[in-house]
């Protein structure tokens, strides 16, 4: 989704246009931020169109392996929050999913693990109450995504911290329905 209302902007749809089919829109994917260039302020610039014409973003946050490597989730998790959800007011910040979707994990196969996804998810969470207030942190939903298989849903979906799953690649493959089976399982629980 592009932020103008409207011109032409070949490859990109109004935020208008997109209310018309759905809810919800996903900003920031990595996949976007590698092969489209897009930055923490454009993602920041999409988002406030989104909630502008009533859409529930979710924005997509994560370090490379370089970076996770180094130490630097932390670092690099508090700049995405604070330039891709600046200018946010309460009520806006209210209504933000987060996925975290460490960029070294998507389409890997290598997954964090539920435990490590729920270390940085916490962070997220509490990084979040220090910018938007502590209701805003609890109104949010913070989902894991990458390299999520029907073998590791239960895992996240169990940890206290992780609200669910932004599933990727397995969601154009017979195990998502094994995926979806495991995850509401786990939220009737």
């Amino acid at each position: 989704m592009y932020y103008e209302d409207k011109g032409a902007f070949t490859g990109e749809i109004a935020p208008g246009m997109v209310k018309e089919l759905c809810s919800t829109v996903i900003l920031g994917h990595s996949e976007r931020r590698t092969y489209f260039c897009e930055s923490d302020e454009l993602v920041n610039k999409k988002t406030l169109a989104a909630l502008a014409y009533g859409l529930r973003p979710i924005v997509c946050l994560g370090e490379n392996s370089e970076q996770y490597e180094l130490g630097e989730t932390q670092s690099v998790i508090k700049a995405q929050i604070q330039q891709s959800l600046a200018g946010l007011n309460e009520q806006q910040a209210q209504q933000i999913v987060i996925a975290y979707e460490p960029i070294w994990a998507i389409g890997t196969g290598k997954a964090a693990t539920a435990a490590g996804a729920g270390h940085v998810i916490h962070f997220i969470r509490h990084t979040y109450a220090e910018i938007y207030g502590e209701s805003a942190a609890q109104a949010i939903r913070i989902l894991y995504g990458g390299s999520v298989t029907s073998a590791n849903i239960g895992e996240f979906m169990a940890h206290p911290d992780i609200d669910g799953g932004l599933i990727g690649g397995a969601s154009v493959k017979n195990d998502f329905v094994e995926i979806v089976r495991i995850s509401a399982e786990a939220i009737q629980s």
